[in-house]
């Protein structure tokens, strides 16, 4: 007899965590771990450009309290002093007066309006450290200058917040502010205590952002409030005045409200004289602002009560992280900063007659015609031959130094570096200005209002032709200007006088990859020996220039750890023997290299190679709130590609691949992974390439809604028939376990070589080792199943059971058994238990759906048949599973439909056409069977039998006699030693109906070699019913049936000669079992007819 053509490769129940307590359930099968691994992004797929700090800026951005940024006022309640929580950015135009290095003393300005807030608190949560009860911020505007007063009050409600509270640190530039304190007051129990009648403020010069090679020349004075204690509040009041210049009649300030803590009430307030031109905004008109005039005075007045904080999400655009912010500006519109800038920058870029620079403009100019070869040999200069230093100090906050003098030094910030390109570009002719720019908060610029203080860095904008270039010199690694991406911004403000307005920084995908990373295998030496694997990872631009650098800079011990761990990061089970690393300052581009041995893991469901998964790109749901339906930041420009290849053993012989294919786009990603085998090389490739800067709400729900609904679908290898190499025995040899886990791996790769017996062996140590472990027991029971020994793998499948009920493996060894006993509602009932544990599980869902198909319930069948190509959409196997559940269905014509499209989508595929052509014979449609088999003829060139025997079926259909004996001929004439085929071509000669006695020879020469085979004789007892030996045929069956009762083949044929002879009743009863144990049976038998009149 001979069935279906099944798919390469048997399905069983290997289950196998990478943990402590593994699972194994024996011979070859799936991987069942639990939750995949998360895929992971190609190497590197992060920003590595250095963090840039601010390097153009008011002299008094520090708003004279400690280190707050310039849009927060306060930070995190535990990780900072007090300052912290105070500090607010603010620019205060006025002209050059005198200012301080000492804290002055004195009443608060008229100006101000007292807070009506009281010194007692309301009942504390019981959680708090600290309870602030007052924050009261103004700002007043004056033509000759501006003020900033700040007053708090906060109290202490437990040890933990006197570090915080206790600490004061107020910051500010002695050049062009002073700053005055009116009070620093205890209350205790009603009672005020002035600290300052005791103690004063120490003044130090603390460089904050030296290791950034910033210099500020700003002053810090600190106060620890002697005596404070739990219970007290403190109370503090200050004003700080600055007077700058450059920016003299334009007034400005920007503060954010949203303070991280609770605050019993806030206040901010805003006056200047009614004469000067004040704009005032709050970010998407979060609060009224009502402008009040009186005595020539205009102000504007916030109060809030019990105010809480606004939780911003990390992934927010930068334009709508400041829900609170207010703003005040005394410039009209953008090209008034221009105007007041443009100046200093005309100044710096003068060169001196005899300056050394016009050599090197002269030497530049000889280089090229080029006008685009010559701008990024300036660039070039000024970002290799000028060091990053930021002279904040004095007019330097906002004063470029002269080209000149930063040659001279050979350091310089971005306005010094910006100044130098400017003179050299207008030495060779180029067309520049300075364009101001935001690092951090250029987002939603254009909506806010025009402040010097937007802007913390400053950049050239060059034009060649009809291009435009922004070109940065403290930048590193530019060598081309086609290589130079426009900047991520967002808004630049180029410095050309009264006609300067933004503009809009608009940044394209990147063409050019910003990481290529390949990983090179080489299995060839067997599935389980480790294998050799060489990667070269290859870095660009900021990233390049950065980690090249770092690199050059540490240690050879130090870069050899770093390099290690960044490989090791990204492979798993990988034994580095060298690492290297090259950076090309011609090109900027670095170089990193590995070579080791990576250990290969080879379970049923295939191996998911080294390098080919990537992480999903997610963006989590948001809370019900104010940012639930807001856009999404994504990290824009990005371009990564990683490529794994993987050399096969055995030139790739019987080898596949299956999975993996992506090519979509979600949030704002372009994600394709191209999975591809040729010869003995297997490819998976990766690209990761950024399209925009961000997604919105409902395209991030909806690609949340698609990943959870999308298959785990990595690419896997399968090896299908695979003979051990030496390389694997000595790699399986060496090393005996030492732990429970150790042999049930060593099991679990025995019986993927085939060795049965030193599976069970090795399952066996486990036990020995742990014989409380249930999946011990359990997987031994399931290597006894394979070995024959029921009785013993039934004892082991119950101590496991009793250990723990619930071991999966013990329920897939139960099922194993059930079937073998025919027991199918046993086997779905324990294969269903697993899947409640484990609903993905591979095994459990394709051996239910085979339980299902034996008690002929075909929808459920493929219920779990269509479960399981919805997660392995590629897996060809499982879609010739679902085709042939359909024909047992009674659905042939739906079966039929889904064989033709799968041979088109699969034209090359040998064991898809040969399914095609075997179903076409089911159908009677011999003559495109024979087509399709004479084009699957070459695909099998080196093991041509099945093709040959199907195709003389086919011949015999058509009456193409001689056809079908020559097919049989050639599989004969090259297996005579083979039973299985022999088997074969006896069978499929009684089937037709042709060649009998050559058909009982080969019957006879197959039962030579296989004595007392039950199939076998099957087959020639079919024979013997084709050649109407009635006699002949009902003895040999008998002799079938009692070797294998339940063989339905045997059955049917032993009825259909009982009823020639005249048994009718007999005959029937074995026809109806027969169809009652295969439904399709009498197909088979389609082409014998009984003799003209019984035989007596």
């Amino acid at each position: 007899m001979r069935d279906f053509v099944w798919p390469a490769g048997r399905v069983d129940c290997l289950h196998r965590q990478k943990n402590t307590r593994r699972r194994h359930c024996g011979d070859t099968g799936p991987e069942c771990s639990g939750a995949p691994p998360r895929e992971r992004p190609p190497l590197p797929n992060r920003r590595l450009a250095p963090e840039r700090q601010s390097c153009i800026t008011s002299p008094s951005s520090g708003r004279g309290v400690a280190t707050g940024d310039r849009e927060s006022v306060m930070r995190s309640v535990g990780a900072a002093r007090l300052g912290l929580f105070v500090g607010v950015f603010a620019v205060l135009a006025a002209s050059q007066a005198s200012a301080g290095d000492q804290v002055l003393r004195g009443a608060a300005p008229a100006w101000v309006t007292p807070s009506t807030e009281t010194a007692a608190a309301p009942p504390a949560a019981g959680d708090e450290a600290v309870r602030f009860l007052l924050f009261d911020d103004q700002f007043h505007a004056e033509p000759e200058g501006g003020s900033n007063y700040l007053h708090y009050r906060a109290k202490v409600l437990s040890p933990q917040a006197l570090p915080l509270v206790g600490s004061i640190s107020l910051n500010w530039n002695p050049i062009y502010e002073d700053i005055t304190v009116h009070q620093v007051t205890i209350i205790r129990d009603g009672e005020s205590i002035d600290v300052l009648a005791d103690q004063s403020f120490q003044t130090i010069r603390r460089e904050q952002n030296l290791e950034q090679a910033m210099l500020d020349g700003r002053l810090t004075a600190i106060l620890q409030p002697a005596g404070l204690r739990v219970g007290d509040v403190l109370d503090v009041a200050y004003t700080l005045v600055s007077r700058d210049p450059i920016a003299v009649g334009h007034p400005e300030q920007f503060i954010n409200l949203n303070l991280p803590v609770t605050i019993d009430h806030v206040r901010y307030r805003a006056s200047w004289p009614s004469t000067l031109p004040v704009q005032i905004r709050a970010e998407n008109n979060w609060t009224p602002l009502p402008v009040r005039r009186r005595d020539g005075q205009s102000s504007v007045e916030v109060q809030l009560d019990g105010v809480q904080p606004v939780i911003v999400p990390d992934d927010l655009p930068v334009r709508l992280r400041s829900p609170r912010r207010l703003e005040v500006s005394g410039y009209r519109d953008w090209s008034e900063i221009a105007v007041s800038l443009k100046p200093l920058y005309d100044a710096a870029r003068q060169l001196k007659p005899d300056s050394p620079l016009q050599a090197e403009i002269e030497r530049i100019r000889a280089l090229s015609d080029d006008p685009e070869v010559r701008a990024a040999a300036a660039l070039r200069l000024v970002q290799d031959q000028v060091r990053y230093v930021a002279l904040m100090m004095g007019a330097g906050a906002l004063t470029p130094a002269s080209a000149d003098e930063t040659w001279q030094r050979r350091f310089g910030d971005c306005k010094a570096k910006t100044a130098l390109l400017l003179a050299l570009l207008d030495g060779l002719g180029i067309e520049a200005a300075p364009a101001a720019v935001s690092i951090q908060n250029g987002d939603g610029m254009n909506a806010r209002l025009p402040m010097i203080s937007a802007f913390d860095h400053v950049l050239v904008r060059a034009r060649i032709g009809d291009q435009t270039w922004w070109l940065d010199g403290t930048r590193s690694g530019d060598r081309k200007l086609a290589d130079i991406t426009v900047p991520g911004f967002r808004w630049a403000l180029p410095l050309t006088g009264p006609e300067a307005k933004l503009e809009p920084l608009e940044v394209q995908p990147r063409t050019v990859l910003d990481a290529d990373t390949t990983v090179a295998i080489d299995a060839s030496g067997g599935l389980y020996s480790p294998a050799a694997v060489s990667g070269v990872g290859t870095m660009r631009g900021d990233g390049a220039a950065l980690l090249g650098g770092q690199l050059a800079m540490v240690s050879a011990a130090q870069k050899d750890q770093g390099l290690r761990a960044m490989w090791n990061a990204q492979i798993g089970d990988l034994t580095i023997t060298e690492v290297g690393s090259s950076y090309d300052v011609e090109t900027n581009i670095l170089t990193l290299t590995m070579k080791g041995t990576v250990k290969l893991d080879w379970p049923g469901t295939g191996l998911i190679p080294p390098f080919s998964t990537y992480r999903p790109i997610t963006a989590e749901a948001r809370p019900d709130g104010p940012f639930k339906d807001a856009p999404y930041m994504i990290n824009h420009p990005s371009y990564s590609r990683q490529t794994m290849t993987m050399k096969l053993p055995g030139n790739g012989e019987g080898f596949r691949i299956s999975g993996g294919e992506i090519d979509r786009t979600e949030l704002g990603f372009a994600l394709r992974r191209a999975v591809t085998l040729s010869g003995d090389t297997a490819t998976v490739q990766i690209t990761l390439r950024s399209l925009t800067s961000e997604v919105s709400a409902a395209e991030a729900a909806t690609a949340r809604a698609a990943e959870d609904a999308r298959p785990w679908n990595p690419p896997r290898i399968f090896p299908g028939t695979y003979t051990v190499s030496e390389t694997d025995r000595a790699a399986l040899a060496a090393n005996a376990p030492t732990t429970a886990g150790g042999w049930l791996d060593r099991a679990f790769a025995l019986s993927k070589i085939g060795d049965r017996a030193g599976a069970l062996e090795a399952a066996g140590h486990a036990v020995d080792l742990d014989p409380t472990s249930s999946s011990a027991w359990a997987n031994r029971g399931v290597y006894r199943f394979w070995m024959g020994d029921k009785e013993g793998a039934t004892a082991d499948l119950e101590k496991a059971v009793d250990i723990d009920p619930s071991e999966p493996v013990a329920m897939n060894g139960n099922a194993l058994l059930a079937m073998a006993d025919d027991r199918y509602d046993d086997a779905v009932i324990e294969l269903s238990r697993v899947l409640r544990q484990k609903p993905g599980d591979d095994f459990a869902l394709r051996n239910r759906a085979q339980s299902y198909v034996a008690l002929e319930q075909y929808d459920r069948a493929l219920r779990d048949l269509d479960t399981l190509i919805a997660a392995q959409p590629t897996d060809v196997s499982l879609k010739l599973l679902r085709i042939r559940t359909l024909g047992l269905a009674d659905r042939a014509d739906e079966a039929e439909t889904e064989m033709d499209a799968l041979a088109e989508a699969h034209p090359e595929e040998g064991r898809v056409l040969l399914n095609q052509a075997a179903l076409k014979l089911d159908h009677d449609k011999a003559e495109a069977a024979s087509e399709i088999l004479d084009r699957a003829l070459p695909l099998y060139a080196d093991h041509p039998e099945s093709v040959l025997i199907y195709r003389a079926e086919a011949s015999a259909t058509l009456g193409r006699t001689e056809a079908f004996a020559r097919d049989l001929a050639t599989v004969r004439e090259a297996n005579s030693d083979n039973a299985a085929l022999l088997n074969n071509l006896c069978w499929t000669a009684a089937k037709a109906g042709l060649l009998l006695d050559q058909a009982l020879k080969d019957c006879d020469a197959a039962l030579a070699l296989e004595p007392g085979s039950a199939t076998l004789m099957d087959s020639r007892a079919r024979v013997l019913l084709q050649m109407n030996d009635l006699q002949g045929a009902v003895a040999a069956y008998d002799a079938v049936l009692a070797k294998s009762p339940k063989l339905p083949a045997s059955l049917y044929g032993r009825g259909l000669a009982r009823i020639a002879l005249g048994r009718v009743e007999e005959g029937e009863a074995d026809k109806a079992e027969a169809v009652s144990l295969a439904p399709e049976v009498a197909d088979s038998f389609k082409h014998w007819s009984p003799p003209a009149a019984p035989a007596p």
